[in-house]
Protein backbone atom coordinates (compact mmCIF):
# COMPACT_ATOMS: atom_id res chain seq x y z
CA UNK A 1 0.00 0.00 0.00
CA UNK A 2 1.35 3.44 -0.95
CA UNK A 3 1.68 6.35 1.42
CA UNK A 4 -1.26 7.92 0.83
CA UNK A 5 -3.13 4.49 0.66
CA UNK A 6 -5.56 5.26 3.36
CA UNK A 7 -7.04 8.06 1.47
CA UNK A 8 -9.21 6.48 -1.42
CA UNK A 9 -11.69 9.23 -1.69
CA UNK A 10 -10.54 11.62 -4.94
CA UNK A 11 -12.55 14.77 -3.63
CA UNK A 12 -10.37 14.34 -0.39
CA UNK A 13 -9.28 17.90 -0.68
CA UNK A 14 -8.07 20.40 2.27
CA UNK A 15 -12.22 21.42 3.34
CA UNK A 16 -12.15 17.39 4.61
CA UNK A 17 -8.39 17.36 5.53
CA UNK A 18 -8.23 20.37 7.37
CA UNK A 19 -6.17 19.26 10.00
CA UNK A 20 -2.50 18.77 9.75
CA UNK A 21 -0.15 16.81 12.09
CA UNK A 22 3.50 17.04 12.13
CA UNK A 23 5.74 14.46 14.09
CA UNK A 24 9.30 14.89 13.65
CA UNK A 25 11.28 11.62 12.91
CA UNK A 26 13.90 10.74 15.65
CA UNK A 27 13.53 14.04 16.66
CA UNK A 28 16.43 14.52 19.09
CA UNK A 29 18.99 11.63 17.48
CA UNK A 30 18.22 13.70 14.36
CA UNK A 31 19.09 16.92 15.30
CA UNK A 32 22.47 15.02 17.09
CA UNK A 33 23.33 13.72 13.42
CA UNK A 34 22.86 16.94 11.67
CA UNK A 35 24.93 18.72 14.19
CA UNK A 36 27.61 15.60 13.70
CA UNK A 37 27.13 14.39 10.56
CA UNK A 38 29.50 11.21 11.24
CA UNK A 39 26.34 9.68 14.19
CA UNK A 40 24.16 9.55 11.22
CA UNK A 41 26.23 6.28 9.84
CA UNK A 42 25.75 4.18 13.45
CA UNK A 43 22.82 3.13 15.47
CA UNK A 44 22.35 6.05 18.42
CA UNK A 45 20.62 6.56 21.18
CA UNK A 46 19.77 9.85 22.96
CA UNK A 47 19.89 9.24 26.97
CA UNK A 48 22.55 8.30 29.29
CA UNK A 49 26.23 9.26 29.45
CA UNK A 50 28.51 8.18 26.36
CA UNK A 51 29.16 4.41 26.22
CA UNK A 52 27.04 4.26 29.72
CA UNK A 53 24.79 1.05 29.66
CA UNK A 54 22.44 2.94 32.63
CA UNK A 55 19.89 5.09 31.98
CA UNK A 56 17.30 5.37 29.52
CA UNK A 57 17.01 5.43 25.29
CA UNK A 58 14.88 8.67 25.35
CA UNK A 59 15.16 8.31 21.56
CA UNK A 60 17.22 6.52 19.39
CA UNK A 61 17.62 7.09 15.17
CA UNK A 62 16.33 4.66 12.49
CA UNK A 63 19.61 2.45 12.51
CA UNK A 64 19.35 1.41 15.96
CA UNK A 65 15.32 0.92 15.80
CA UNK A 66 15.91 -2.16 13.03
CA UNK A 67 17.88 -3.73 16.02
CA UNK A 68 14.82 -3.23 18.29
CA UNK A 69 15.71 -0.45 19.99
CA UNK A 70 12.96 2.16 21.15
CA UNK A 71 12.19 4.97 23.35
CA UNK A 72 12.02 4.38 27.16
CA UNK A 73 14.21 1.28 26.69
CA UNK A 74 16.72 0.99 29.14
CA UNK A 75 20.07 0.92 27.71
CA UNK A 76 21.25 -1.90 29.42
CA UNK A 77 18.84 -3.81 27.35
CA UNK A 78 19.72 -1.58 24.48
CA UNK A 79 23.35 -2.63 24.05
CA UNK A 80 22.43 -6.09 24.43
CA UNK A 81 19.81 -5.96 21.23
CA UNK A 82 22.46 -3.81 19.66
CA UNK A 83 26.23 -4.09 20.74
CA UNK A 84 27.71 -1.49 18.43
CA UNK A 85 25.26 1.45 20.19
CA UNK A 86 26.15 4.68 20.31
CA UNK A 87 25.00 6.75 23.01
CA UNK A 88 24.67 10.53 23.59
CA UNK A 89 23.23 12.39 26.91
CA UNK A 90 20.11 14.27 26.56
CA UNK A 91 20.66 18.21 25.55
CA UNK A 92 16.87 19.77 26.45
CA UNK A 93 18.35 22.89 25.30
CA UNK A 94 19.76 21.97 21.85
CA UNK A 95 16.27 20.32 21.04
CA UNK A 96 14.46 23.23 22.07
CA UNK A 97 15.97 25.25 19.60
CA UNK A 98 15.72 23.46 16.89
CA UNK A 99 12.09 22.95 17.84
CA UNK A 100 11.62 27.11 17.32
CA UNK A 101 13.04 26.90 14.23
CA UNK A 102 10.50 24.38 13.21
CA UNK A 103 7.85 26.35 14.27
CA UNK A 104 9.05 29.51 12.32
CA UNK A 105 8.77 27.20 9.09
CA UNK A 106 5.27 26.30 10.21
CA UNK A 107 3.82 29.75 11.27
CA UNK A 108 4.68 30.65 7.03
CA UNK A 109 1.82 28.07 6.30
CA UNK A 110 -0.42 28.83 8.73
CA UNK A 111 -0.75 31.73 11.81
CA UNK A 112 -2.81 28.54 13.77
CA UNK A 113 0.06 26.10 15.23
CA UNK A 114 -0.48 23.98 18.23
CA UNK A 115 2.75 22.71 19.66
CA UNK A 116 2.12 19.87 21.56
CA UNK A 117 5.44 18.59 22.30
CA UNK A 118 9.28 19.55 21.24
CA UNK A 119 8.68 17.48 17.93
CA UNK A 120 4.66 17.52 17.10
CA UNK A 121 2.17 20.22 16.20
CA UNK A 122 -1.38 20.03 15.12
CA UNK A 123 -1.72 22.90 11.51
CA UNK A 124 -5.38 24.33 10.98
CA UNK A 125 -5.38 24.57 7.32
CA UNK A 126 -9.06 26.04 7.22
CA UNK A 127 -8.54 28.85 3.91
CA UNK A 128 -5.73 27.40 2.38
CA UNK A 129 -7.68 25.61 -0.58
CA UNK A 130 -7.59 28.46 -2.63
CA UNK A 131 -3.76 28.04 -2.96
CA UNK A 132 -3.26 24.20 -2.25
CA UNK A 133 -6.13 22.02 -4.04
CA UNK A 134 -3.90 18.68 -3.24
CA UNK A 135 -3.39 18.60 -0.06
CA UNK A 136 -0.26 16.46 -0.95
CA UNK A 137 1.29 19.33 -2.29
CA UNK A 138 1.04 21.15 0.73
CA UNK A 139 2.21 18.59 2.82
CA UNK A 140 5.33 18.22 0.77
CA UNK A 141 6.07 22.13 0.70
CA UNK A 142 5.84 21.89 4.44
CA UNK A 143 8.42 18.30 4.66
CA UNK A 144 10.27 20.18 1.83
CA UNK A 145 10.96 24.28 3.90
CA UNK A 146 11.45 21.25 7.30
CA UNK A 147 14.57 19.60 5.45
CA UNK A 148 15.59 22.66 4.22
CA UNK A 149 15.16 25.27 6.78
CA UNK A 150 16.32 23.04 10.01
CA UNK A 151 17.76 19.98 8.52
CA UNK A 152 15.71 17.11 9.93
CA UNK A 153 12.62 15.34 8.56
CA UNK A 154 8.85 15.03 9.15
CA UNK A 155 6.04 12.87 8.82
CA UNK A 156 2.66 14.57 8.37
CA UNK A 157 -0.76 13.31 8.64
CA UNK A 158 -4.14 14.77 7.17
CA UNK A 159 -7.30 14.22 8.75
CA UNK A 160 -10.58 16.31 9.29
CA UNK A 161 -10.22 16.09 13.05
CA UNK A 162 -6.75 16.53 15.83
CA UNK A 163 -7.23 12.83 16.47
CA UNK A 164 -7.58 11.33 13.01
CA UNK A 165 -4.47 13.68 11.60
CA UNK A 166 -2.24 12.51 14.69
CA UNK A 167 -3.00 8.98 14.00
CA UNK A 168 -2.20 9.50 10.10
CA UNK A 169 0.98 10.74 10.70
CA UNK A 170 2.48 7.57 12.14
CA UNK A 171 1.36 5.24 9.28
CA UNK A 172 4.23 5.81 7.06
CA UNK A 173 7.40 7.08 8.92
CA UNK A 174 9.89 7.87 8.19
CA UNK A 175 8.93 10.88 6.00
CA UNK A 176 5.78 9.80 4.96
CA UNK A 177 2.68 11.74 4.07
CA UNK A 178 -0.93 10.09 4.77
CA UNK A 179 -4.33 11.74 4.37
CA UNK A 180 -7.02 9.92 6.19
CA UNK A 181 -10.79 10.82 5.73
CA UNK A 182 -12.98 10.02 8.73
CA UNK A 183 -14.71 7.45 6.28
CA UNK A 184 -11.28 5.74 5.78
CA UNK A 185 -10.56 6.11 10.00
CA UNK A 186 -13.38 4.04 10.46
CA UNK A 187 -12.20 1.13 7.72
CA UNK A 188 -8.81 1.11 8.77
CA UNK A 189 -9.39 1.42 12.38
CA UNK A 190 -12.65 -0.97 12.90
CA UNK A 191 -10.92 -4.28 13.17
CA UNK A 192 -7.47 -2.73 15.14
CA UNK A 193 -7.08 -3.08 19.03
CA UNK A 194 -8.36 -0.08 21.25
CA UNK A 195 -4.34 0.38 22.00
CA UNK A 196 -4.51 2.17 18.15
CA UNK A 197 -6.50 5.04 19.31
CA UNK A 198 -4.67 8.35 20.35
CA UNK A 199 -3.82 8.46 23.91
CA UNK A 200 -5.66 4.82 25.15
CA UNK A 201 -2.51 3.68 27.32
CA UNK A 202 -2.19 0.10 28.87
CA UNK A 203 -4.50 1.36 32.11
CA UNK A 204 -7.48 2.22 29.32
CA UNK A 205 -7.22 -0.50 27.78
CA UNK A 206 -7.09 -2.98 30.84
CA UNK A 207 -10.39 -0.78 31.85
CA UNK A 208 -11.92 -1.21 28.83
CA UNK A 209 -11.20 -4.95 28.10
CA UNK A 210 -12.89 -5.55 31.29
CA UNK A 211 -16.29 -4.69 29.71
CA UNK A 212 -15.40 -6.95 27.12
CA UNK A 213 -14.03 -4.38 24.82
CA UNK A 214 -10.92 -5.28 22.23
CA UNK A 215 -11.51 -3.46 19.30
CA UNK A 216 -12.05 -0.40 17.67
CA UNK A 217 -15.41 -1.38 16.35
CA UNK A 218 -16.20 -2.51 19.80
CA UNK A 219 -15.86 0.61 21.24
CA UNK A 220 -17.67 2.45 18.38
CA UNK A 221 -20.59 0.59 18.91
CA UNK A 222 -20.59 0.05 22.69
CA UNK A 223 -23.75 1.90 24.57
CA UNK A 224 -22.17 5.52 25.87
CA UNK A 225 -24.44 5.38 28.79
CA UNK A 226 -22.78 2.11 29.80
CA UNK A 227 -19.14 3.88 29.03
CA UNK A 228 -20.64 6.97 30.83
CA UNK A 229 -21.21 4.97 34.27
CA UNK A 230 -17.61 3.17 33.89
CA UNK A 231 -15.71 6.28 32.93
CA UNK A 232 -17.77 9.63 33.69
CA UNK A 233 -17.86 12.06 31.14
CA UNK A 234 -14.64 10.67 29.74
CA UNK A 235 -16.41 7.42 28.60
CA UNK A 236 -18.76 10.06 26.36
CA UNK A 237 -15.21 11.09 24.64
CA UNK A 238 -13.98 7.69 24.62
CA UNK A 239 -17.23 6.86 22.45
CA UNK A 240 -16.76 9.75 20.12
CA UNK A 241 -13.34 9.06 19.67
CA UNK A 242 -13.82 5.35 18.46
CA UNK A 243 -16.29 7.26 15.92
CA UNK A 244 -14.09 9.57 14.54
CA UNK A 245 -16.08 12.31 15.64
CA UNK A 246 -14.19 14.32 17.75
CA UNK A 247 -13.57 17.97 16.44
CA UNK A 248 -11.00 19.73 18.86
CA UNK A 249 -9.93 23.33 17.84
CA UNK A 250 -6.42 23.75 17.15
CA UNK A 251 -5.15 26.28 19.68
CA UNK A 252 -2.35 28.10 18.88
CA UNK A 253 0.16 28.60 20.92
CA UNK A 254 -0.01 32.40 21.02
CA UNK A 255 -3.57 32.08 22.55
CA UNK A 256 -3.34 31.58 25.92
CA UNK A 257 -6.09 30.18 27.56
CA UNK A 258 -4.25 31.14 30.82
CA UNK A 259 -6.80 34.07 31.45
CA UNK A 260 -9.87 32.01 31.06
CA UNK A 261 -9.02 28.83 32.83
CA UNK A 262 -8.18 27.43 36.40
CA UNK A 263 -5.36 25.61 37.13
CA UNK A 264 -3.12 24.07 39.85
CA UNK A 265 0.55 23.04 39.71
CA UNK A 266 3.01 21.68 42.03
CA UNK A 267 6.81 21.55 41.85
CA UNK A 268 7.61 18.24 43.49
CA UNK A 269 10.21 17.73 46.28
CA UNK A 270 11.40 14.93 45.11
CA UNK A 271 11.51 13.96 41.42
CA UNK A 272 8.84 11.37 40.89
CA UNK A 273 8.72 8.22 38.49
CA UNK A 274 5.80 6.21 39.50
CA UNK A 275 2.18 6.82 37.89
CA UNK A 276 0.40 5.81 41.09
CA UNK A 277 2.18 8.41 42.84
CA UNK A 278 1.53 10.99 39.62
CA UNK A 279 -1.97 9.84 39.73
CA UNK A 280 -2.21 10.87 43.75
CA UNK A 281 -0.97 14.00 42.91
CA UNK A 282 -3.01 14.67 40.09
CA UNK A 283 -6.55 13.53 42.53
CA UNK A 284 -5.37 16.29 44.70
CA UNK A 285 -4.79 19.05 42.12
CA UNK A 286 -7.83 17.90 40.57
CA UNK A 287 -9.80 18.83 43.57
CA UNK A 288 -8.65 21.95 44.44
CA UNK A 289 -9.27 22.99 40.83
CA UNK A 290 -12.47 21.61 41.17
CA UNK A 291 -13.69 23.38 44.01
CA UNK A 292 -12.77 27.23 42.62
CA UNK A 293 -14.90 26.28 39.45
CA UNK A 294 -17.48 25.59 41.69
CA UNK A 295 -17.02 28.18 43.05
CA UNK A 296 -17.35 30.93 40.22
CA UNK A 297 -20.62 28.57 39.43
CA UNK A 298 -19.24 27.24 35.72
CA UNK A 299 -17.55 24.42 34.68
CA UNK A 300 -15.25 23.62 31.66
CA UNK A 301 -15.00 21.38 28.80
CA UNK A 302 -11.00 21.15 28.27
CA UNK A 303 -8.68 19.56 30.97
CA UNK A 304 -5.39 20.12 30.31
CA UNK A 305 -2.09 18.19 32.06
CA UNK A 306 1.13 19.63 32.40
CA UNK A 307 4.59 17.68 33.28
CA UNK A 308 7.60 19.06 33.73
CA UNK A 309 10.98 16.97 33.41
CA UNK A 310 14.42 17.90 35.20
CA UNK A 311 15.43 18.96 31.63
CA UNK A 312 12.70 21.66 31.83
CA UNK A 313 11.01 20.37 28.72
CA UNK A 314 7.14 20.57 29.50
CA UNK A 315 4.81 19.16 27.46
CA UNK A 316 1.02 20.24 28.17
CA UNK A 317 -1.64 17.72 26.89
CA UNK A 318 -5.47 18.47 26.60
CA UNK A 319 -8.48 16.80 26.23
CA UNK A 320 -12.06 18.64 25.15
CA UNK A 321 -14.90 16.97 26.95
CA UNK A 322 -18.62 16.46 25.11
CA UNK A 323 -19.74 18.43 28.70
CA UNK A 324 -18.40 20.32 30.98
CA UNK A 325 -17.52 19.35 33.77
CA UNK A 326 -16.85 21.20 37.90
CA UNK A 327 -16.37 17.51 39.76
CA UNK A 328 -12.77 16.97 40.81
CA UNK A 329 -13.27 13.34 40.29
CA UNK A 330 -14.02 13.62 36.42
CA UNK A 331 -11.25 16.10 36.38
CA UNK A 332 -8.73 13.35 37.87
CA UNK A 333 -9.81 10.43 35.73
CA UNK A 334 -9.16 12.74 32.29
CA UNK A 335 -5.74 13.73 33.67
CA UNK A 336 -4.74 10.80 34.12
CA UNK A 337 -5.59 9.38 31.07
CA UNK A 338 -3.96 12.25 29.35
CA UNK A 339 -0.63 10.59 30.66
CA UNK A 340 -0.38 7.83 28.65
CA UNK A 341 -0.16 10.77 25.87
CA UNK A 342 3.06 12.25 27.88
CA UNK A 343 6.28 11.39 25.58
CA UNK A 344 7.84 10.07 29.31
CA UNK A 345 11.02 8.53 27.51
CA UNK A 346 12.31 6.86 30.66
CA UNK A 347 12.40 11.01 32.61
CA UNK A 348 11.29 11.21 35.85
CA UNK A 349 8.62 13.86 36.85
CA UNK A 350 9.53 17.89 38.72
CA UNK A 351 6.16 19.19 38.38
CA UNK A 352 2.67 18.24 37.44
CA UNK A 353 -0.55 20.33 36.52
CA UNK A 354 -3.89 20.48 35.92
CA UNK A 355 -6.14 22.98 34.72
CA UNK A 356 -9.61 23.33 33.03
CA UNK A 357 -10.78 26.06 30.39
CA UNK A 358 -13.30 26.56 28.17
CA UNK A 359 -15.60 27.56 30.78
CA UNK A 360 -19.38 27.76 30.27
CA UNK A 361 -21.52 29.51 32.56
CA UNK A 362 -23.28 27.12 34.98
CA UNK A 363 -23.45 24.06 36.74
CA UNK A 364 -23.24 21.15 34.17
CA UNK A 365 -26.51 20.40 34.41
CA UNK A 366 -26.63 18.39 30.71
CA UNK A 367 -24.57 15.99 32.27
CA UNK A 368 -26.78 15.29 34.94
CA UNK A 369 -29.34 14.85 33.06
CA UNK A 370 -27.73 12.42 31.30
CA UNK A 371 -26.09 10.31 33.75
CA UNK A 372 -29.36 10.32 35.51
CA UNK A 373 -28.89 9.75 39.47
CA UNK A 374 -25.95 11.79 39.95
CA UNK A 375 -27.94 14.25 42.87
CA UNK A 376 -26.34 12.22 46.04
CA UNK A 377 -22.66 13.11 44.47
CA UNK A 378 -23.44 16.53 43.49
CA UNK A 379 -25.16 17.15 47.32
CA UNK A 380 -22.12 15.59 48.79
CA UNK A 381 -19.18 17.93 46.86
CA UNK A 382 -21.20 21.00 48.15
CA UNK A 383 -21.57 20.04 51.75
CA UNK A 384 -17.55 19.52 50.98
CA UNK A 385 -17.18 22.74 49.42
CA UNK A 386 -18.74 24.45 52.63
CA UNK A 387 -16.74 23.10 54.70
CA UNK A 388 -13.40 23.20 53.22
CA UNK A 389 -14.95 27.42 52.32
CA UNK A 390 -14.63 27.74 56.04
CA UNK A 391 -12.15 25.40 57.56
CA UNK A 392 -9.62 25.69 54.41
CA UNK A 393 -8.85 23.03 52.08
CA UNK A 394 -6.48 21.28 53.95
CA UNK A 395 -9.77 19.75 56.54
CA UNK A 396 -10.71 17.40 53.36
CA UNK A 397 -8.24 15.61 51.08
CA UNK A 398 -9.40 13.97 48.17
CA UNK A 399 -10.80 10.29 48.34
Amino acid sequence: MDRDGWSREPDAGLRELKIAHVDMDAFFASVEEMVRPPLAEHPLAVGGAPGSRHGVATTANYRARVFGVASGMPLGKAFRLCPDLVTIPVDGGKYLYFSLQVLKVLDRFTPAVEPTSVDEAFLDLSGLERRWSDPRDLANAIQREIREDVGVTASIGLGPTKMIAKIASGLNKPSGITLLTREGFRRFLGERPIRALWGIGASTERALGRLGIHRVRDLATSDPTRLNDRFGVLGLWLHASANGELDDPVTPYWDSPAAKSFGHERTLEELVSDRREMIHILRGLSEKVARRVRNRQVSGRTVTLKVRFPDFVTPLRSLTLPLGVDDGREIARTAAFLLDRVPFRGRPVRLLGVSVSNVEEGSPGAQESFLGDVARRRRLIRVVDRIQNRWGEGVIGPG
